[in-house]
């Protein structure tokens, strides 16, 4: 089977031993075959953008079989139900084959490694312990100062207040490429799932399930997830802020959505933050572009039933830091301006039963990353080709 695959993305990451792209507008043309009498397949992937690329990619509905799998060079892949992830290693401006067919990968170094701890994971890249993560759920009653359709801003010293989850990683399954590993753990009928793809050439990809469970009052209410990363020590640390890159200091916050205008109010917040440690490892920690939920409103007066968004367009990050740690804040349901109110319904929880989910991707080097490799990263970072 052939497939030819071509991708044309806002320019991305690149280092000299790590490289990371995002690539869009795929076309795919496929032909089926059995499974049974299926012969290797290959899949031409062009990359458009004129520096080097690496980064996981998944092939949906590539259906291959045999119990080990592996490219014609000896790369690994593994299947996740009917798809087909591997790390792609592409060229810049040019194409590449990969031939993907049964046999074993060659023996690989796993560069990135997770351990669950209590309450959460850490972890560890080339040799190098990278500090542990942990998670919180914060839920209250939306303030009065919040509910007049006024800027408000949710900025606090999370750091004199967090309380982890009692979230137990249990490792799921492991293969040649990534082992998945999950937790689950509930608050005030709240419950976040956290599914961690740790991959072994140095990707971590953290997919969140924010779920109303039980909460009843899913009106006039706050509701945020609180990730704690309690770094070893930085060496240099910058965060890209809705499109604009600044320094982030050792005990700093993000700007809370205060800016010159009032657009500011319903931006994206922190697109990435990048942090440099000692001996030149680099990591990056980059946030999707999720949308919120939406909420359905009855006909009032004139205005017809309609559904309109929750809270903000997509889904809100902030951050603060406090020494070594670094604390990542998703705001699920918030207060908004006045203004929006006509296509946006602010201070909103989903219902009970519904959920919303989120995904962020971390990028770990042995050389060092600039601020322009990771900004160029963002917005869009993960890649699904459909079609084999």
């Amino acid at each position: 089977m052939m497939l030819l695959l071509k991708r044309i993305y806002r320019p991305l990451i690149f280092a000299p031993a790590l490289f990371l792209i995002t690539l869009a507008c795929i076309f795919a043309f496929a032909r089926t075959i059995s499974a049974q009498n299926r012969p290797p397949q290959t899949v031409n992937i062009v990359n458009n953008q004129p520096f080097p690329v690496r980064m996981p990619i998944r092939l949906r509905g590539a259906n291959l079989s045999g119990d080990a799998r592996r490219t014609a060079n000896g790369q690994a892949i593994q299947a996740d139900g009917g798809d087909a992830i591997f790390v792609a290693d592409l060229p810049a401006s040019a194409g590449v084959n990969y031939r993907l067919q049964n046999g074993s990968p060659k023996a690989a170094t796993k560069l990135f490694v997770l351990s669950p701890t209590e309450n959460g994971v850490s972890l560890s890249f080339a040799g190098v312990e990278l500090g542990r993560m942990s998670w919180q759920i914060l839920h209250r009653d939306s303030k009065p100062e919040e509910l007049k359709g006024v800027p408000y801003s949710t900025k606090d010293d999370f750091s004199q207040k967090f309380q982890p989850l009692p979230l137990k990683f249990e490792k799921v399954s492991e293969g040649a490429v990534f082992d998945v590993w999950r937790g689950a753990a509930s608050k005030n009928g709240l419950q976040l799932t956290v599914e961690l793809r740790a991959f072994h050439e140095g990707f971590l990809d953290i997919n969140s399930e924010f779920k109303n469970v039980g909460a009843e009052k899913i009106e006039n209410a706050y509701a945020a997830v609180l990730t704690r990363w309690q770094q070893p020590q930085a060496i240099e640390r910058t965060v890209g802020y809705d499109n604009r890159i600044t320094p982030l200091g050792e005990n700093d916050w993000t700007n809370f959505r205060v800016g010159e205008s009032r657009n500011w109010y319903v931006q994206h917040g922190v697109d990435w933050i990048r942090t440099k440690f000692a001996g030149n490892t680099t990591a990056a920690l980059m946030h999707d572009f999720s949308q919120s939920f939406t909420v359905h409103q009855e006909a009032k007066g004139k205005r017809p039933a309609r559904w309109v968004g929750a809270n903000i367009p997509q889904i809100g990050y902030e951050a603060q830091t406090a020494g070594n740690d670094i604390y990542s804040l998703t705001e699920i349901a918030r207060s908004n301006l006045r203004s929006y109110a006509e296509r946006l319904e602010d201070n909103r929880l989903m219902p009970k039963g519904e959920s919303i989910s989120f995904t962020s991707r971390f990028v770990f080097s042995k050389t060092p990353l600039t601020d322009e490799q990771v900004d160029n990263a963002c917005p869009e970072w993960i890649v699904t080709v459909t079609g084999l």
